[in-house]
């Protein structure tokens, strides 16, 4: 879903920037630029934090498994 939304804010800005350069329209067209900047922005930092916190979690779950095996805990036995 966010890559639909940051590739539709990509294609709205290009096309508003493809259109003209000129000064004067892209002040006038300005609102709506940073909006969808900013959305674009906010889009990659929310998938870069998934992407970090994955990793994150990923390496927790393999360094809590070493941790269990040096203790001589069994996976089966946590629970119990």
């Amino acid at each position: 879903m966010f890559f639909f939304a940051i590739s539709g804010n990509i294609t709205y800005v290009l096309s508003i920037l493809l259109k003209s350069m000129n000064p004067r329209y892209i002040l006038a067209n300005l609102p709506w630029l940073a909006g969808s900047g900013l959305t674009v922005f906010l889009d990659l930092f929310v998938l870069t934090q998934f992407a970090l916190f994955s990793i994150q979690d990923k390496r927790k779950a393999k360094e809590s498994k070493v941790f269990a095996q040096e203790d001589g805990v069994d996976d089966n036995e946590e629970g119990v």
